[in-house]
């Protein structure tokens, strides 16, 4: 199981299926509902708050991860 917060990951983890090898890609709920803009504003104690690991992408992550899901990648 690993957690998938980009389209980067969730292509491995597509590759790693055609190739027959058992893997789950769990999404992050962050990376499903948060983009980094919030992380680049002026207010940096607003921003400080939304620093995690793995970071929040940028919104074509969070687009191709709700793809994903809805298609049962």
């Amino acid at each position: 199981v690993v957690h998938v917060m980009s389209e980067d990951a969730l292509k491995q983890v597509a590759e790693a299926r055609v190739m027959g090898q058992r893997v789950i890609g769990e999404p992050v709920a962050s990376g499903l509902s948060l983009h980094e803009d919030v992380l680049w504003g002026a207010n940096w104690t607003q921003a400080a708050q939304y620093v995690m690991s793995p970071p929040i992408r940028g919104s074509q992550h969070r687009k191709a991860l709700k793809q994903a899901l809805a298609g049962g990648v």
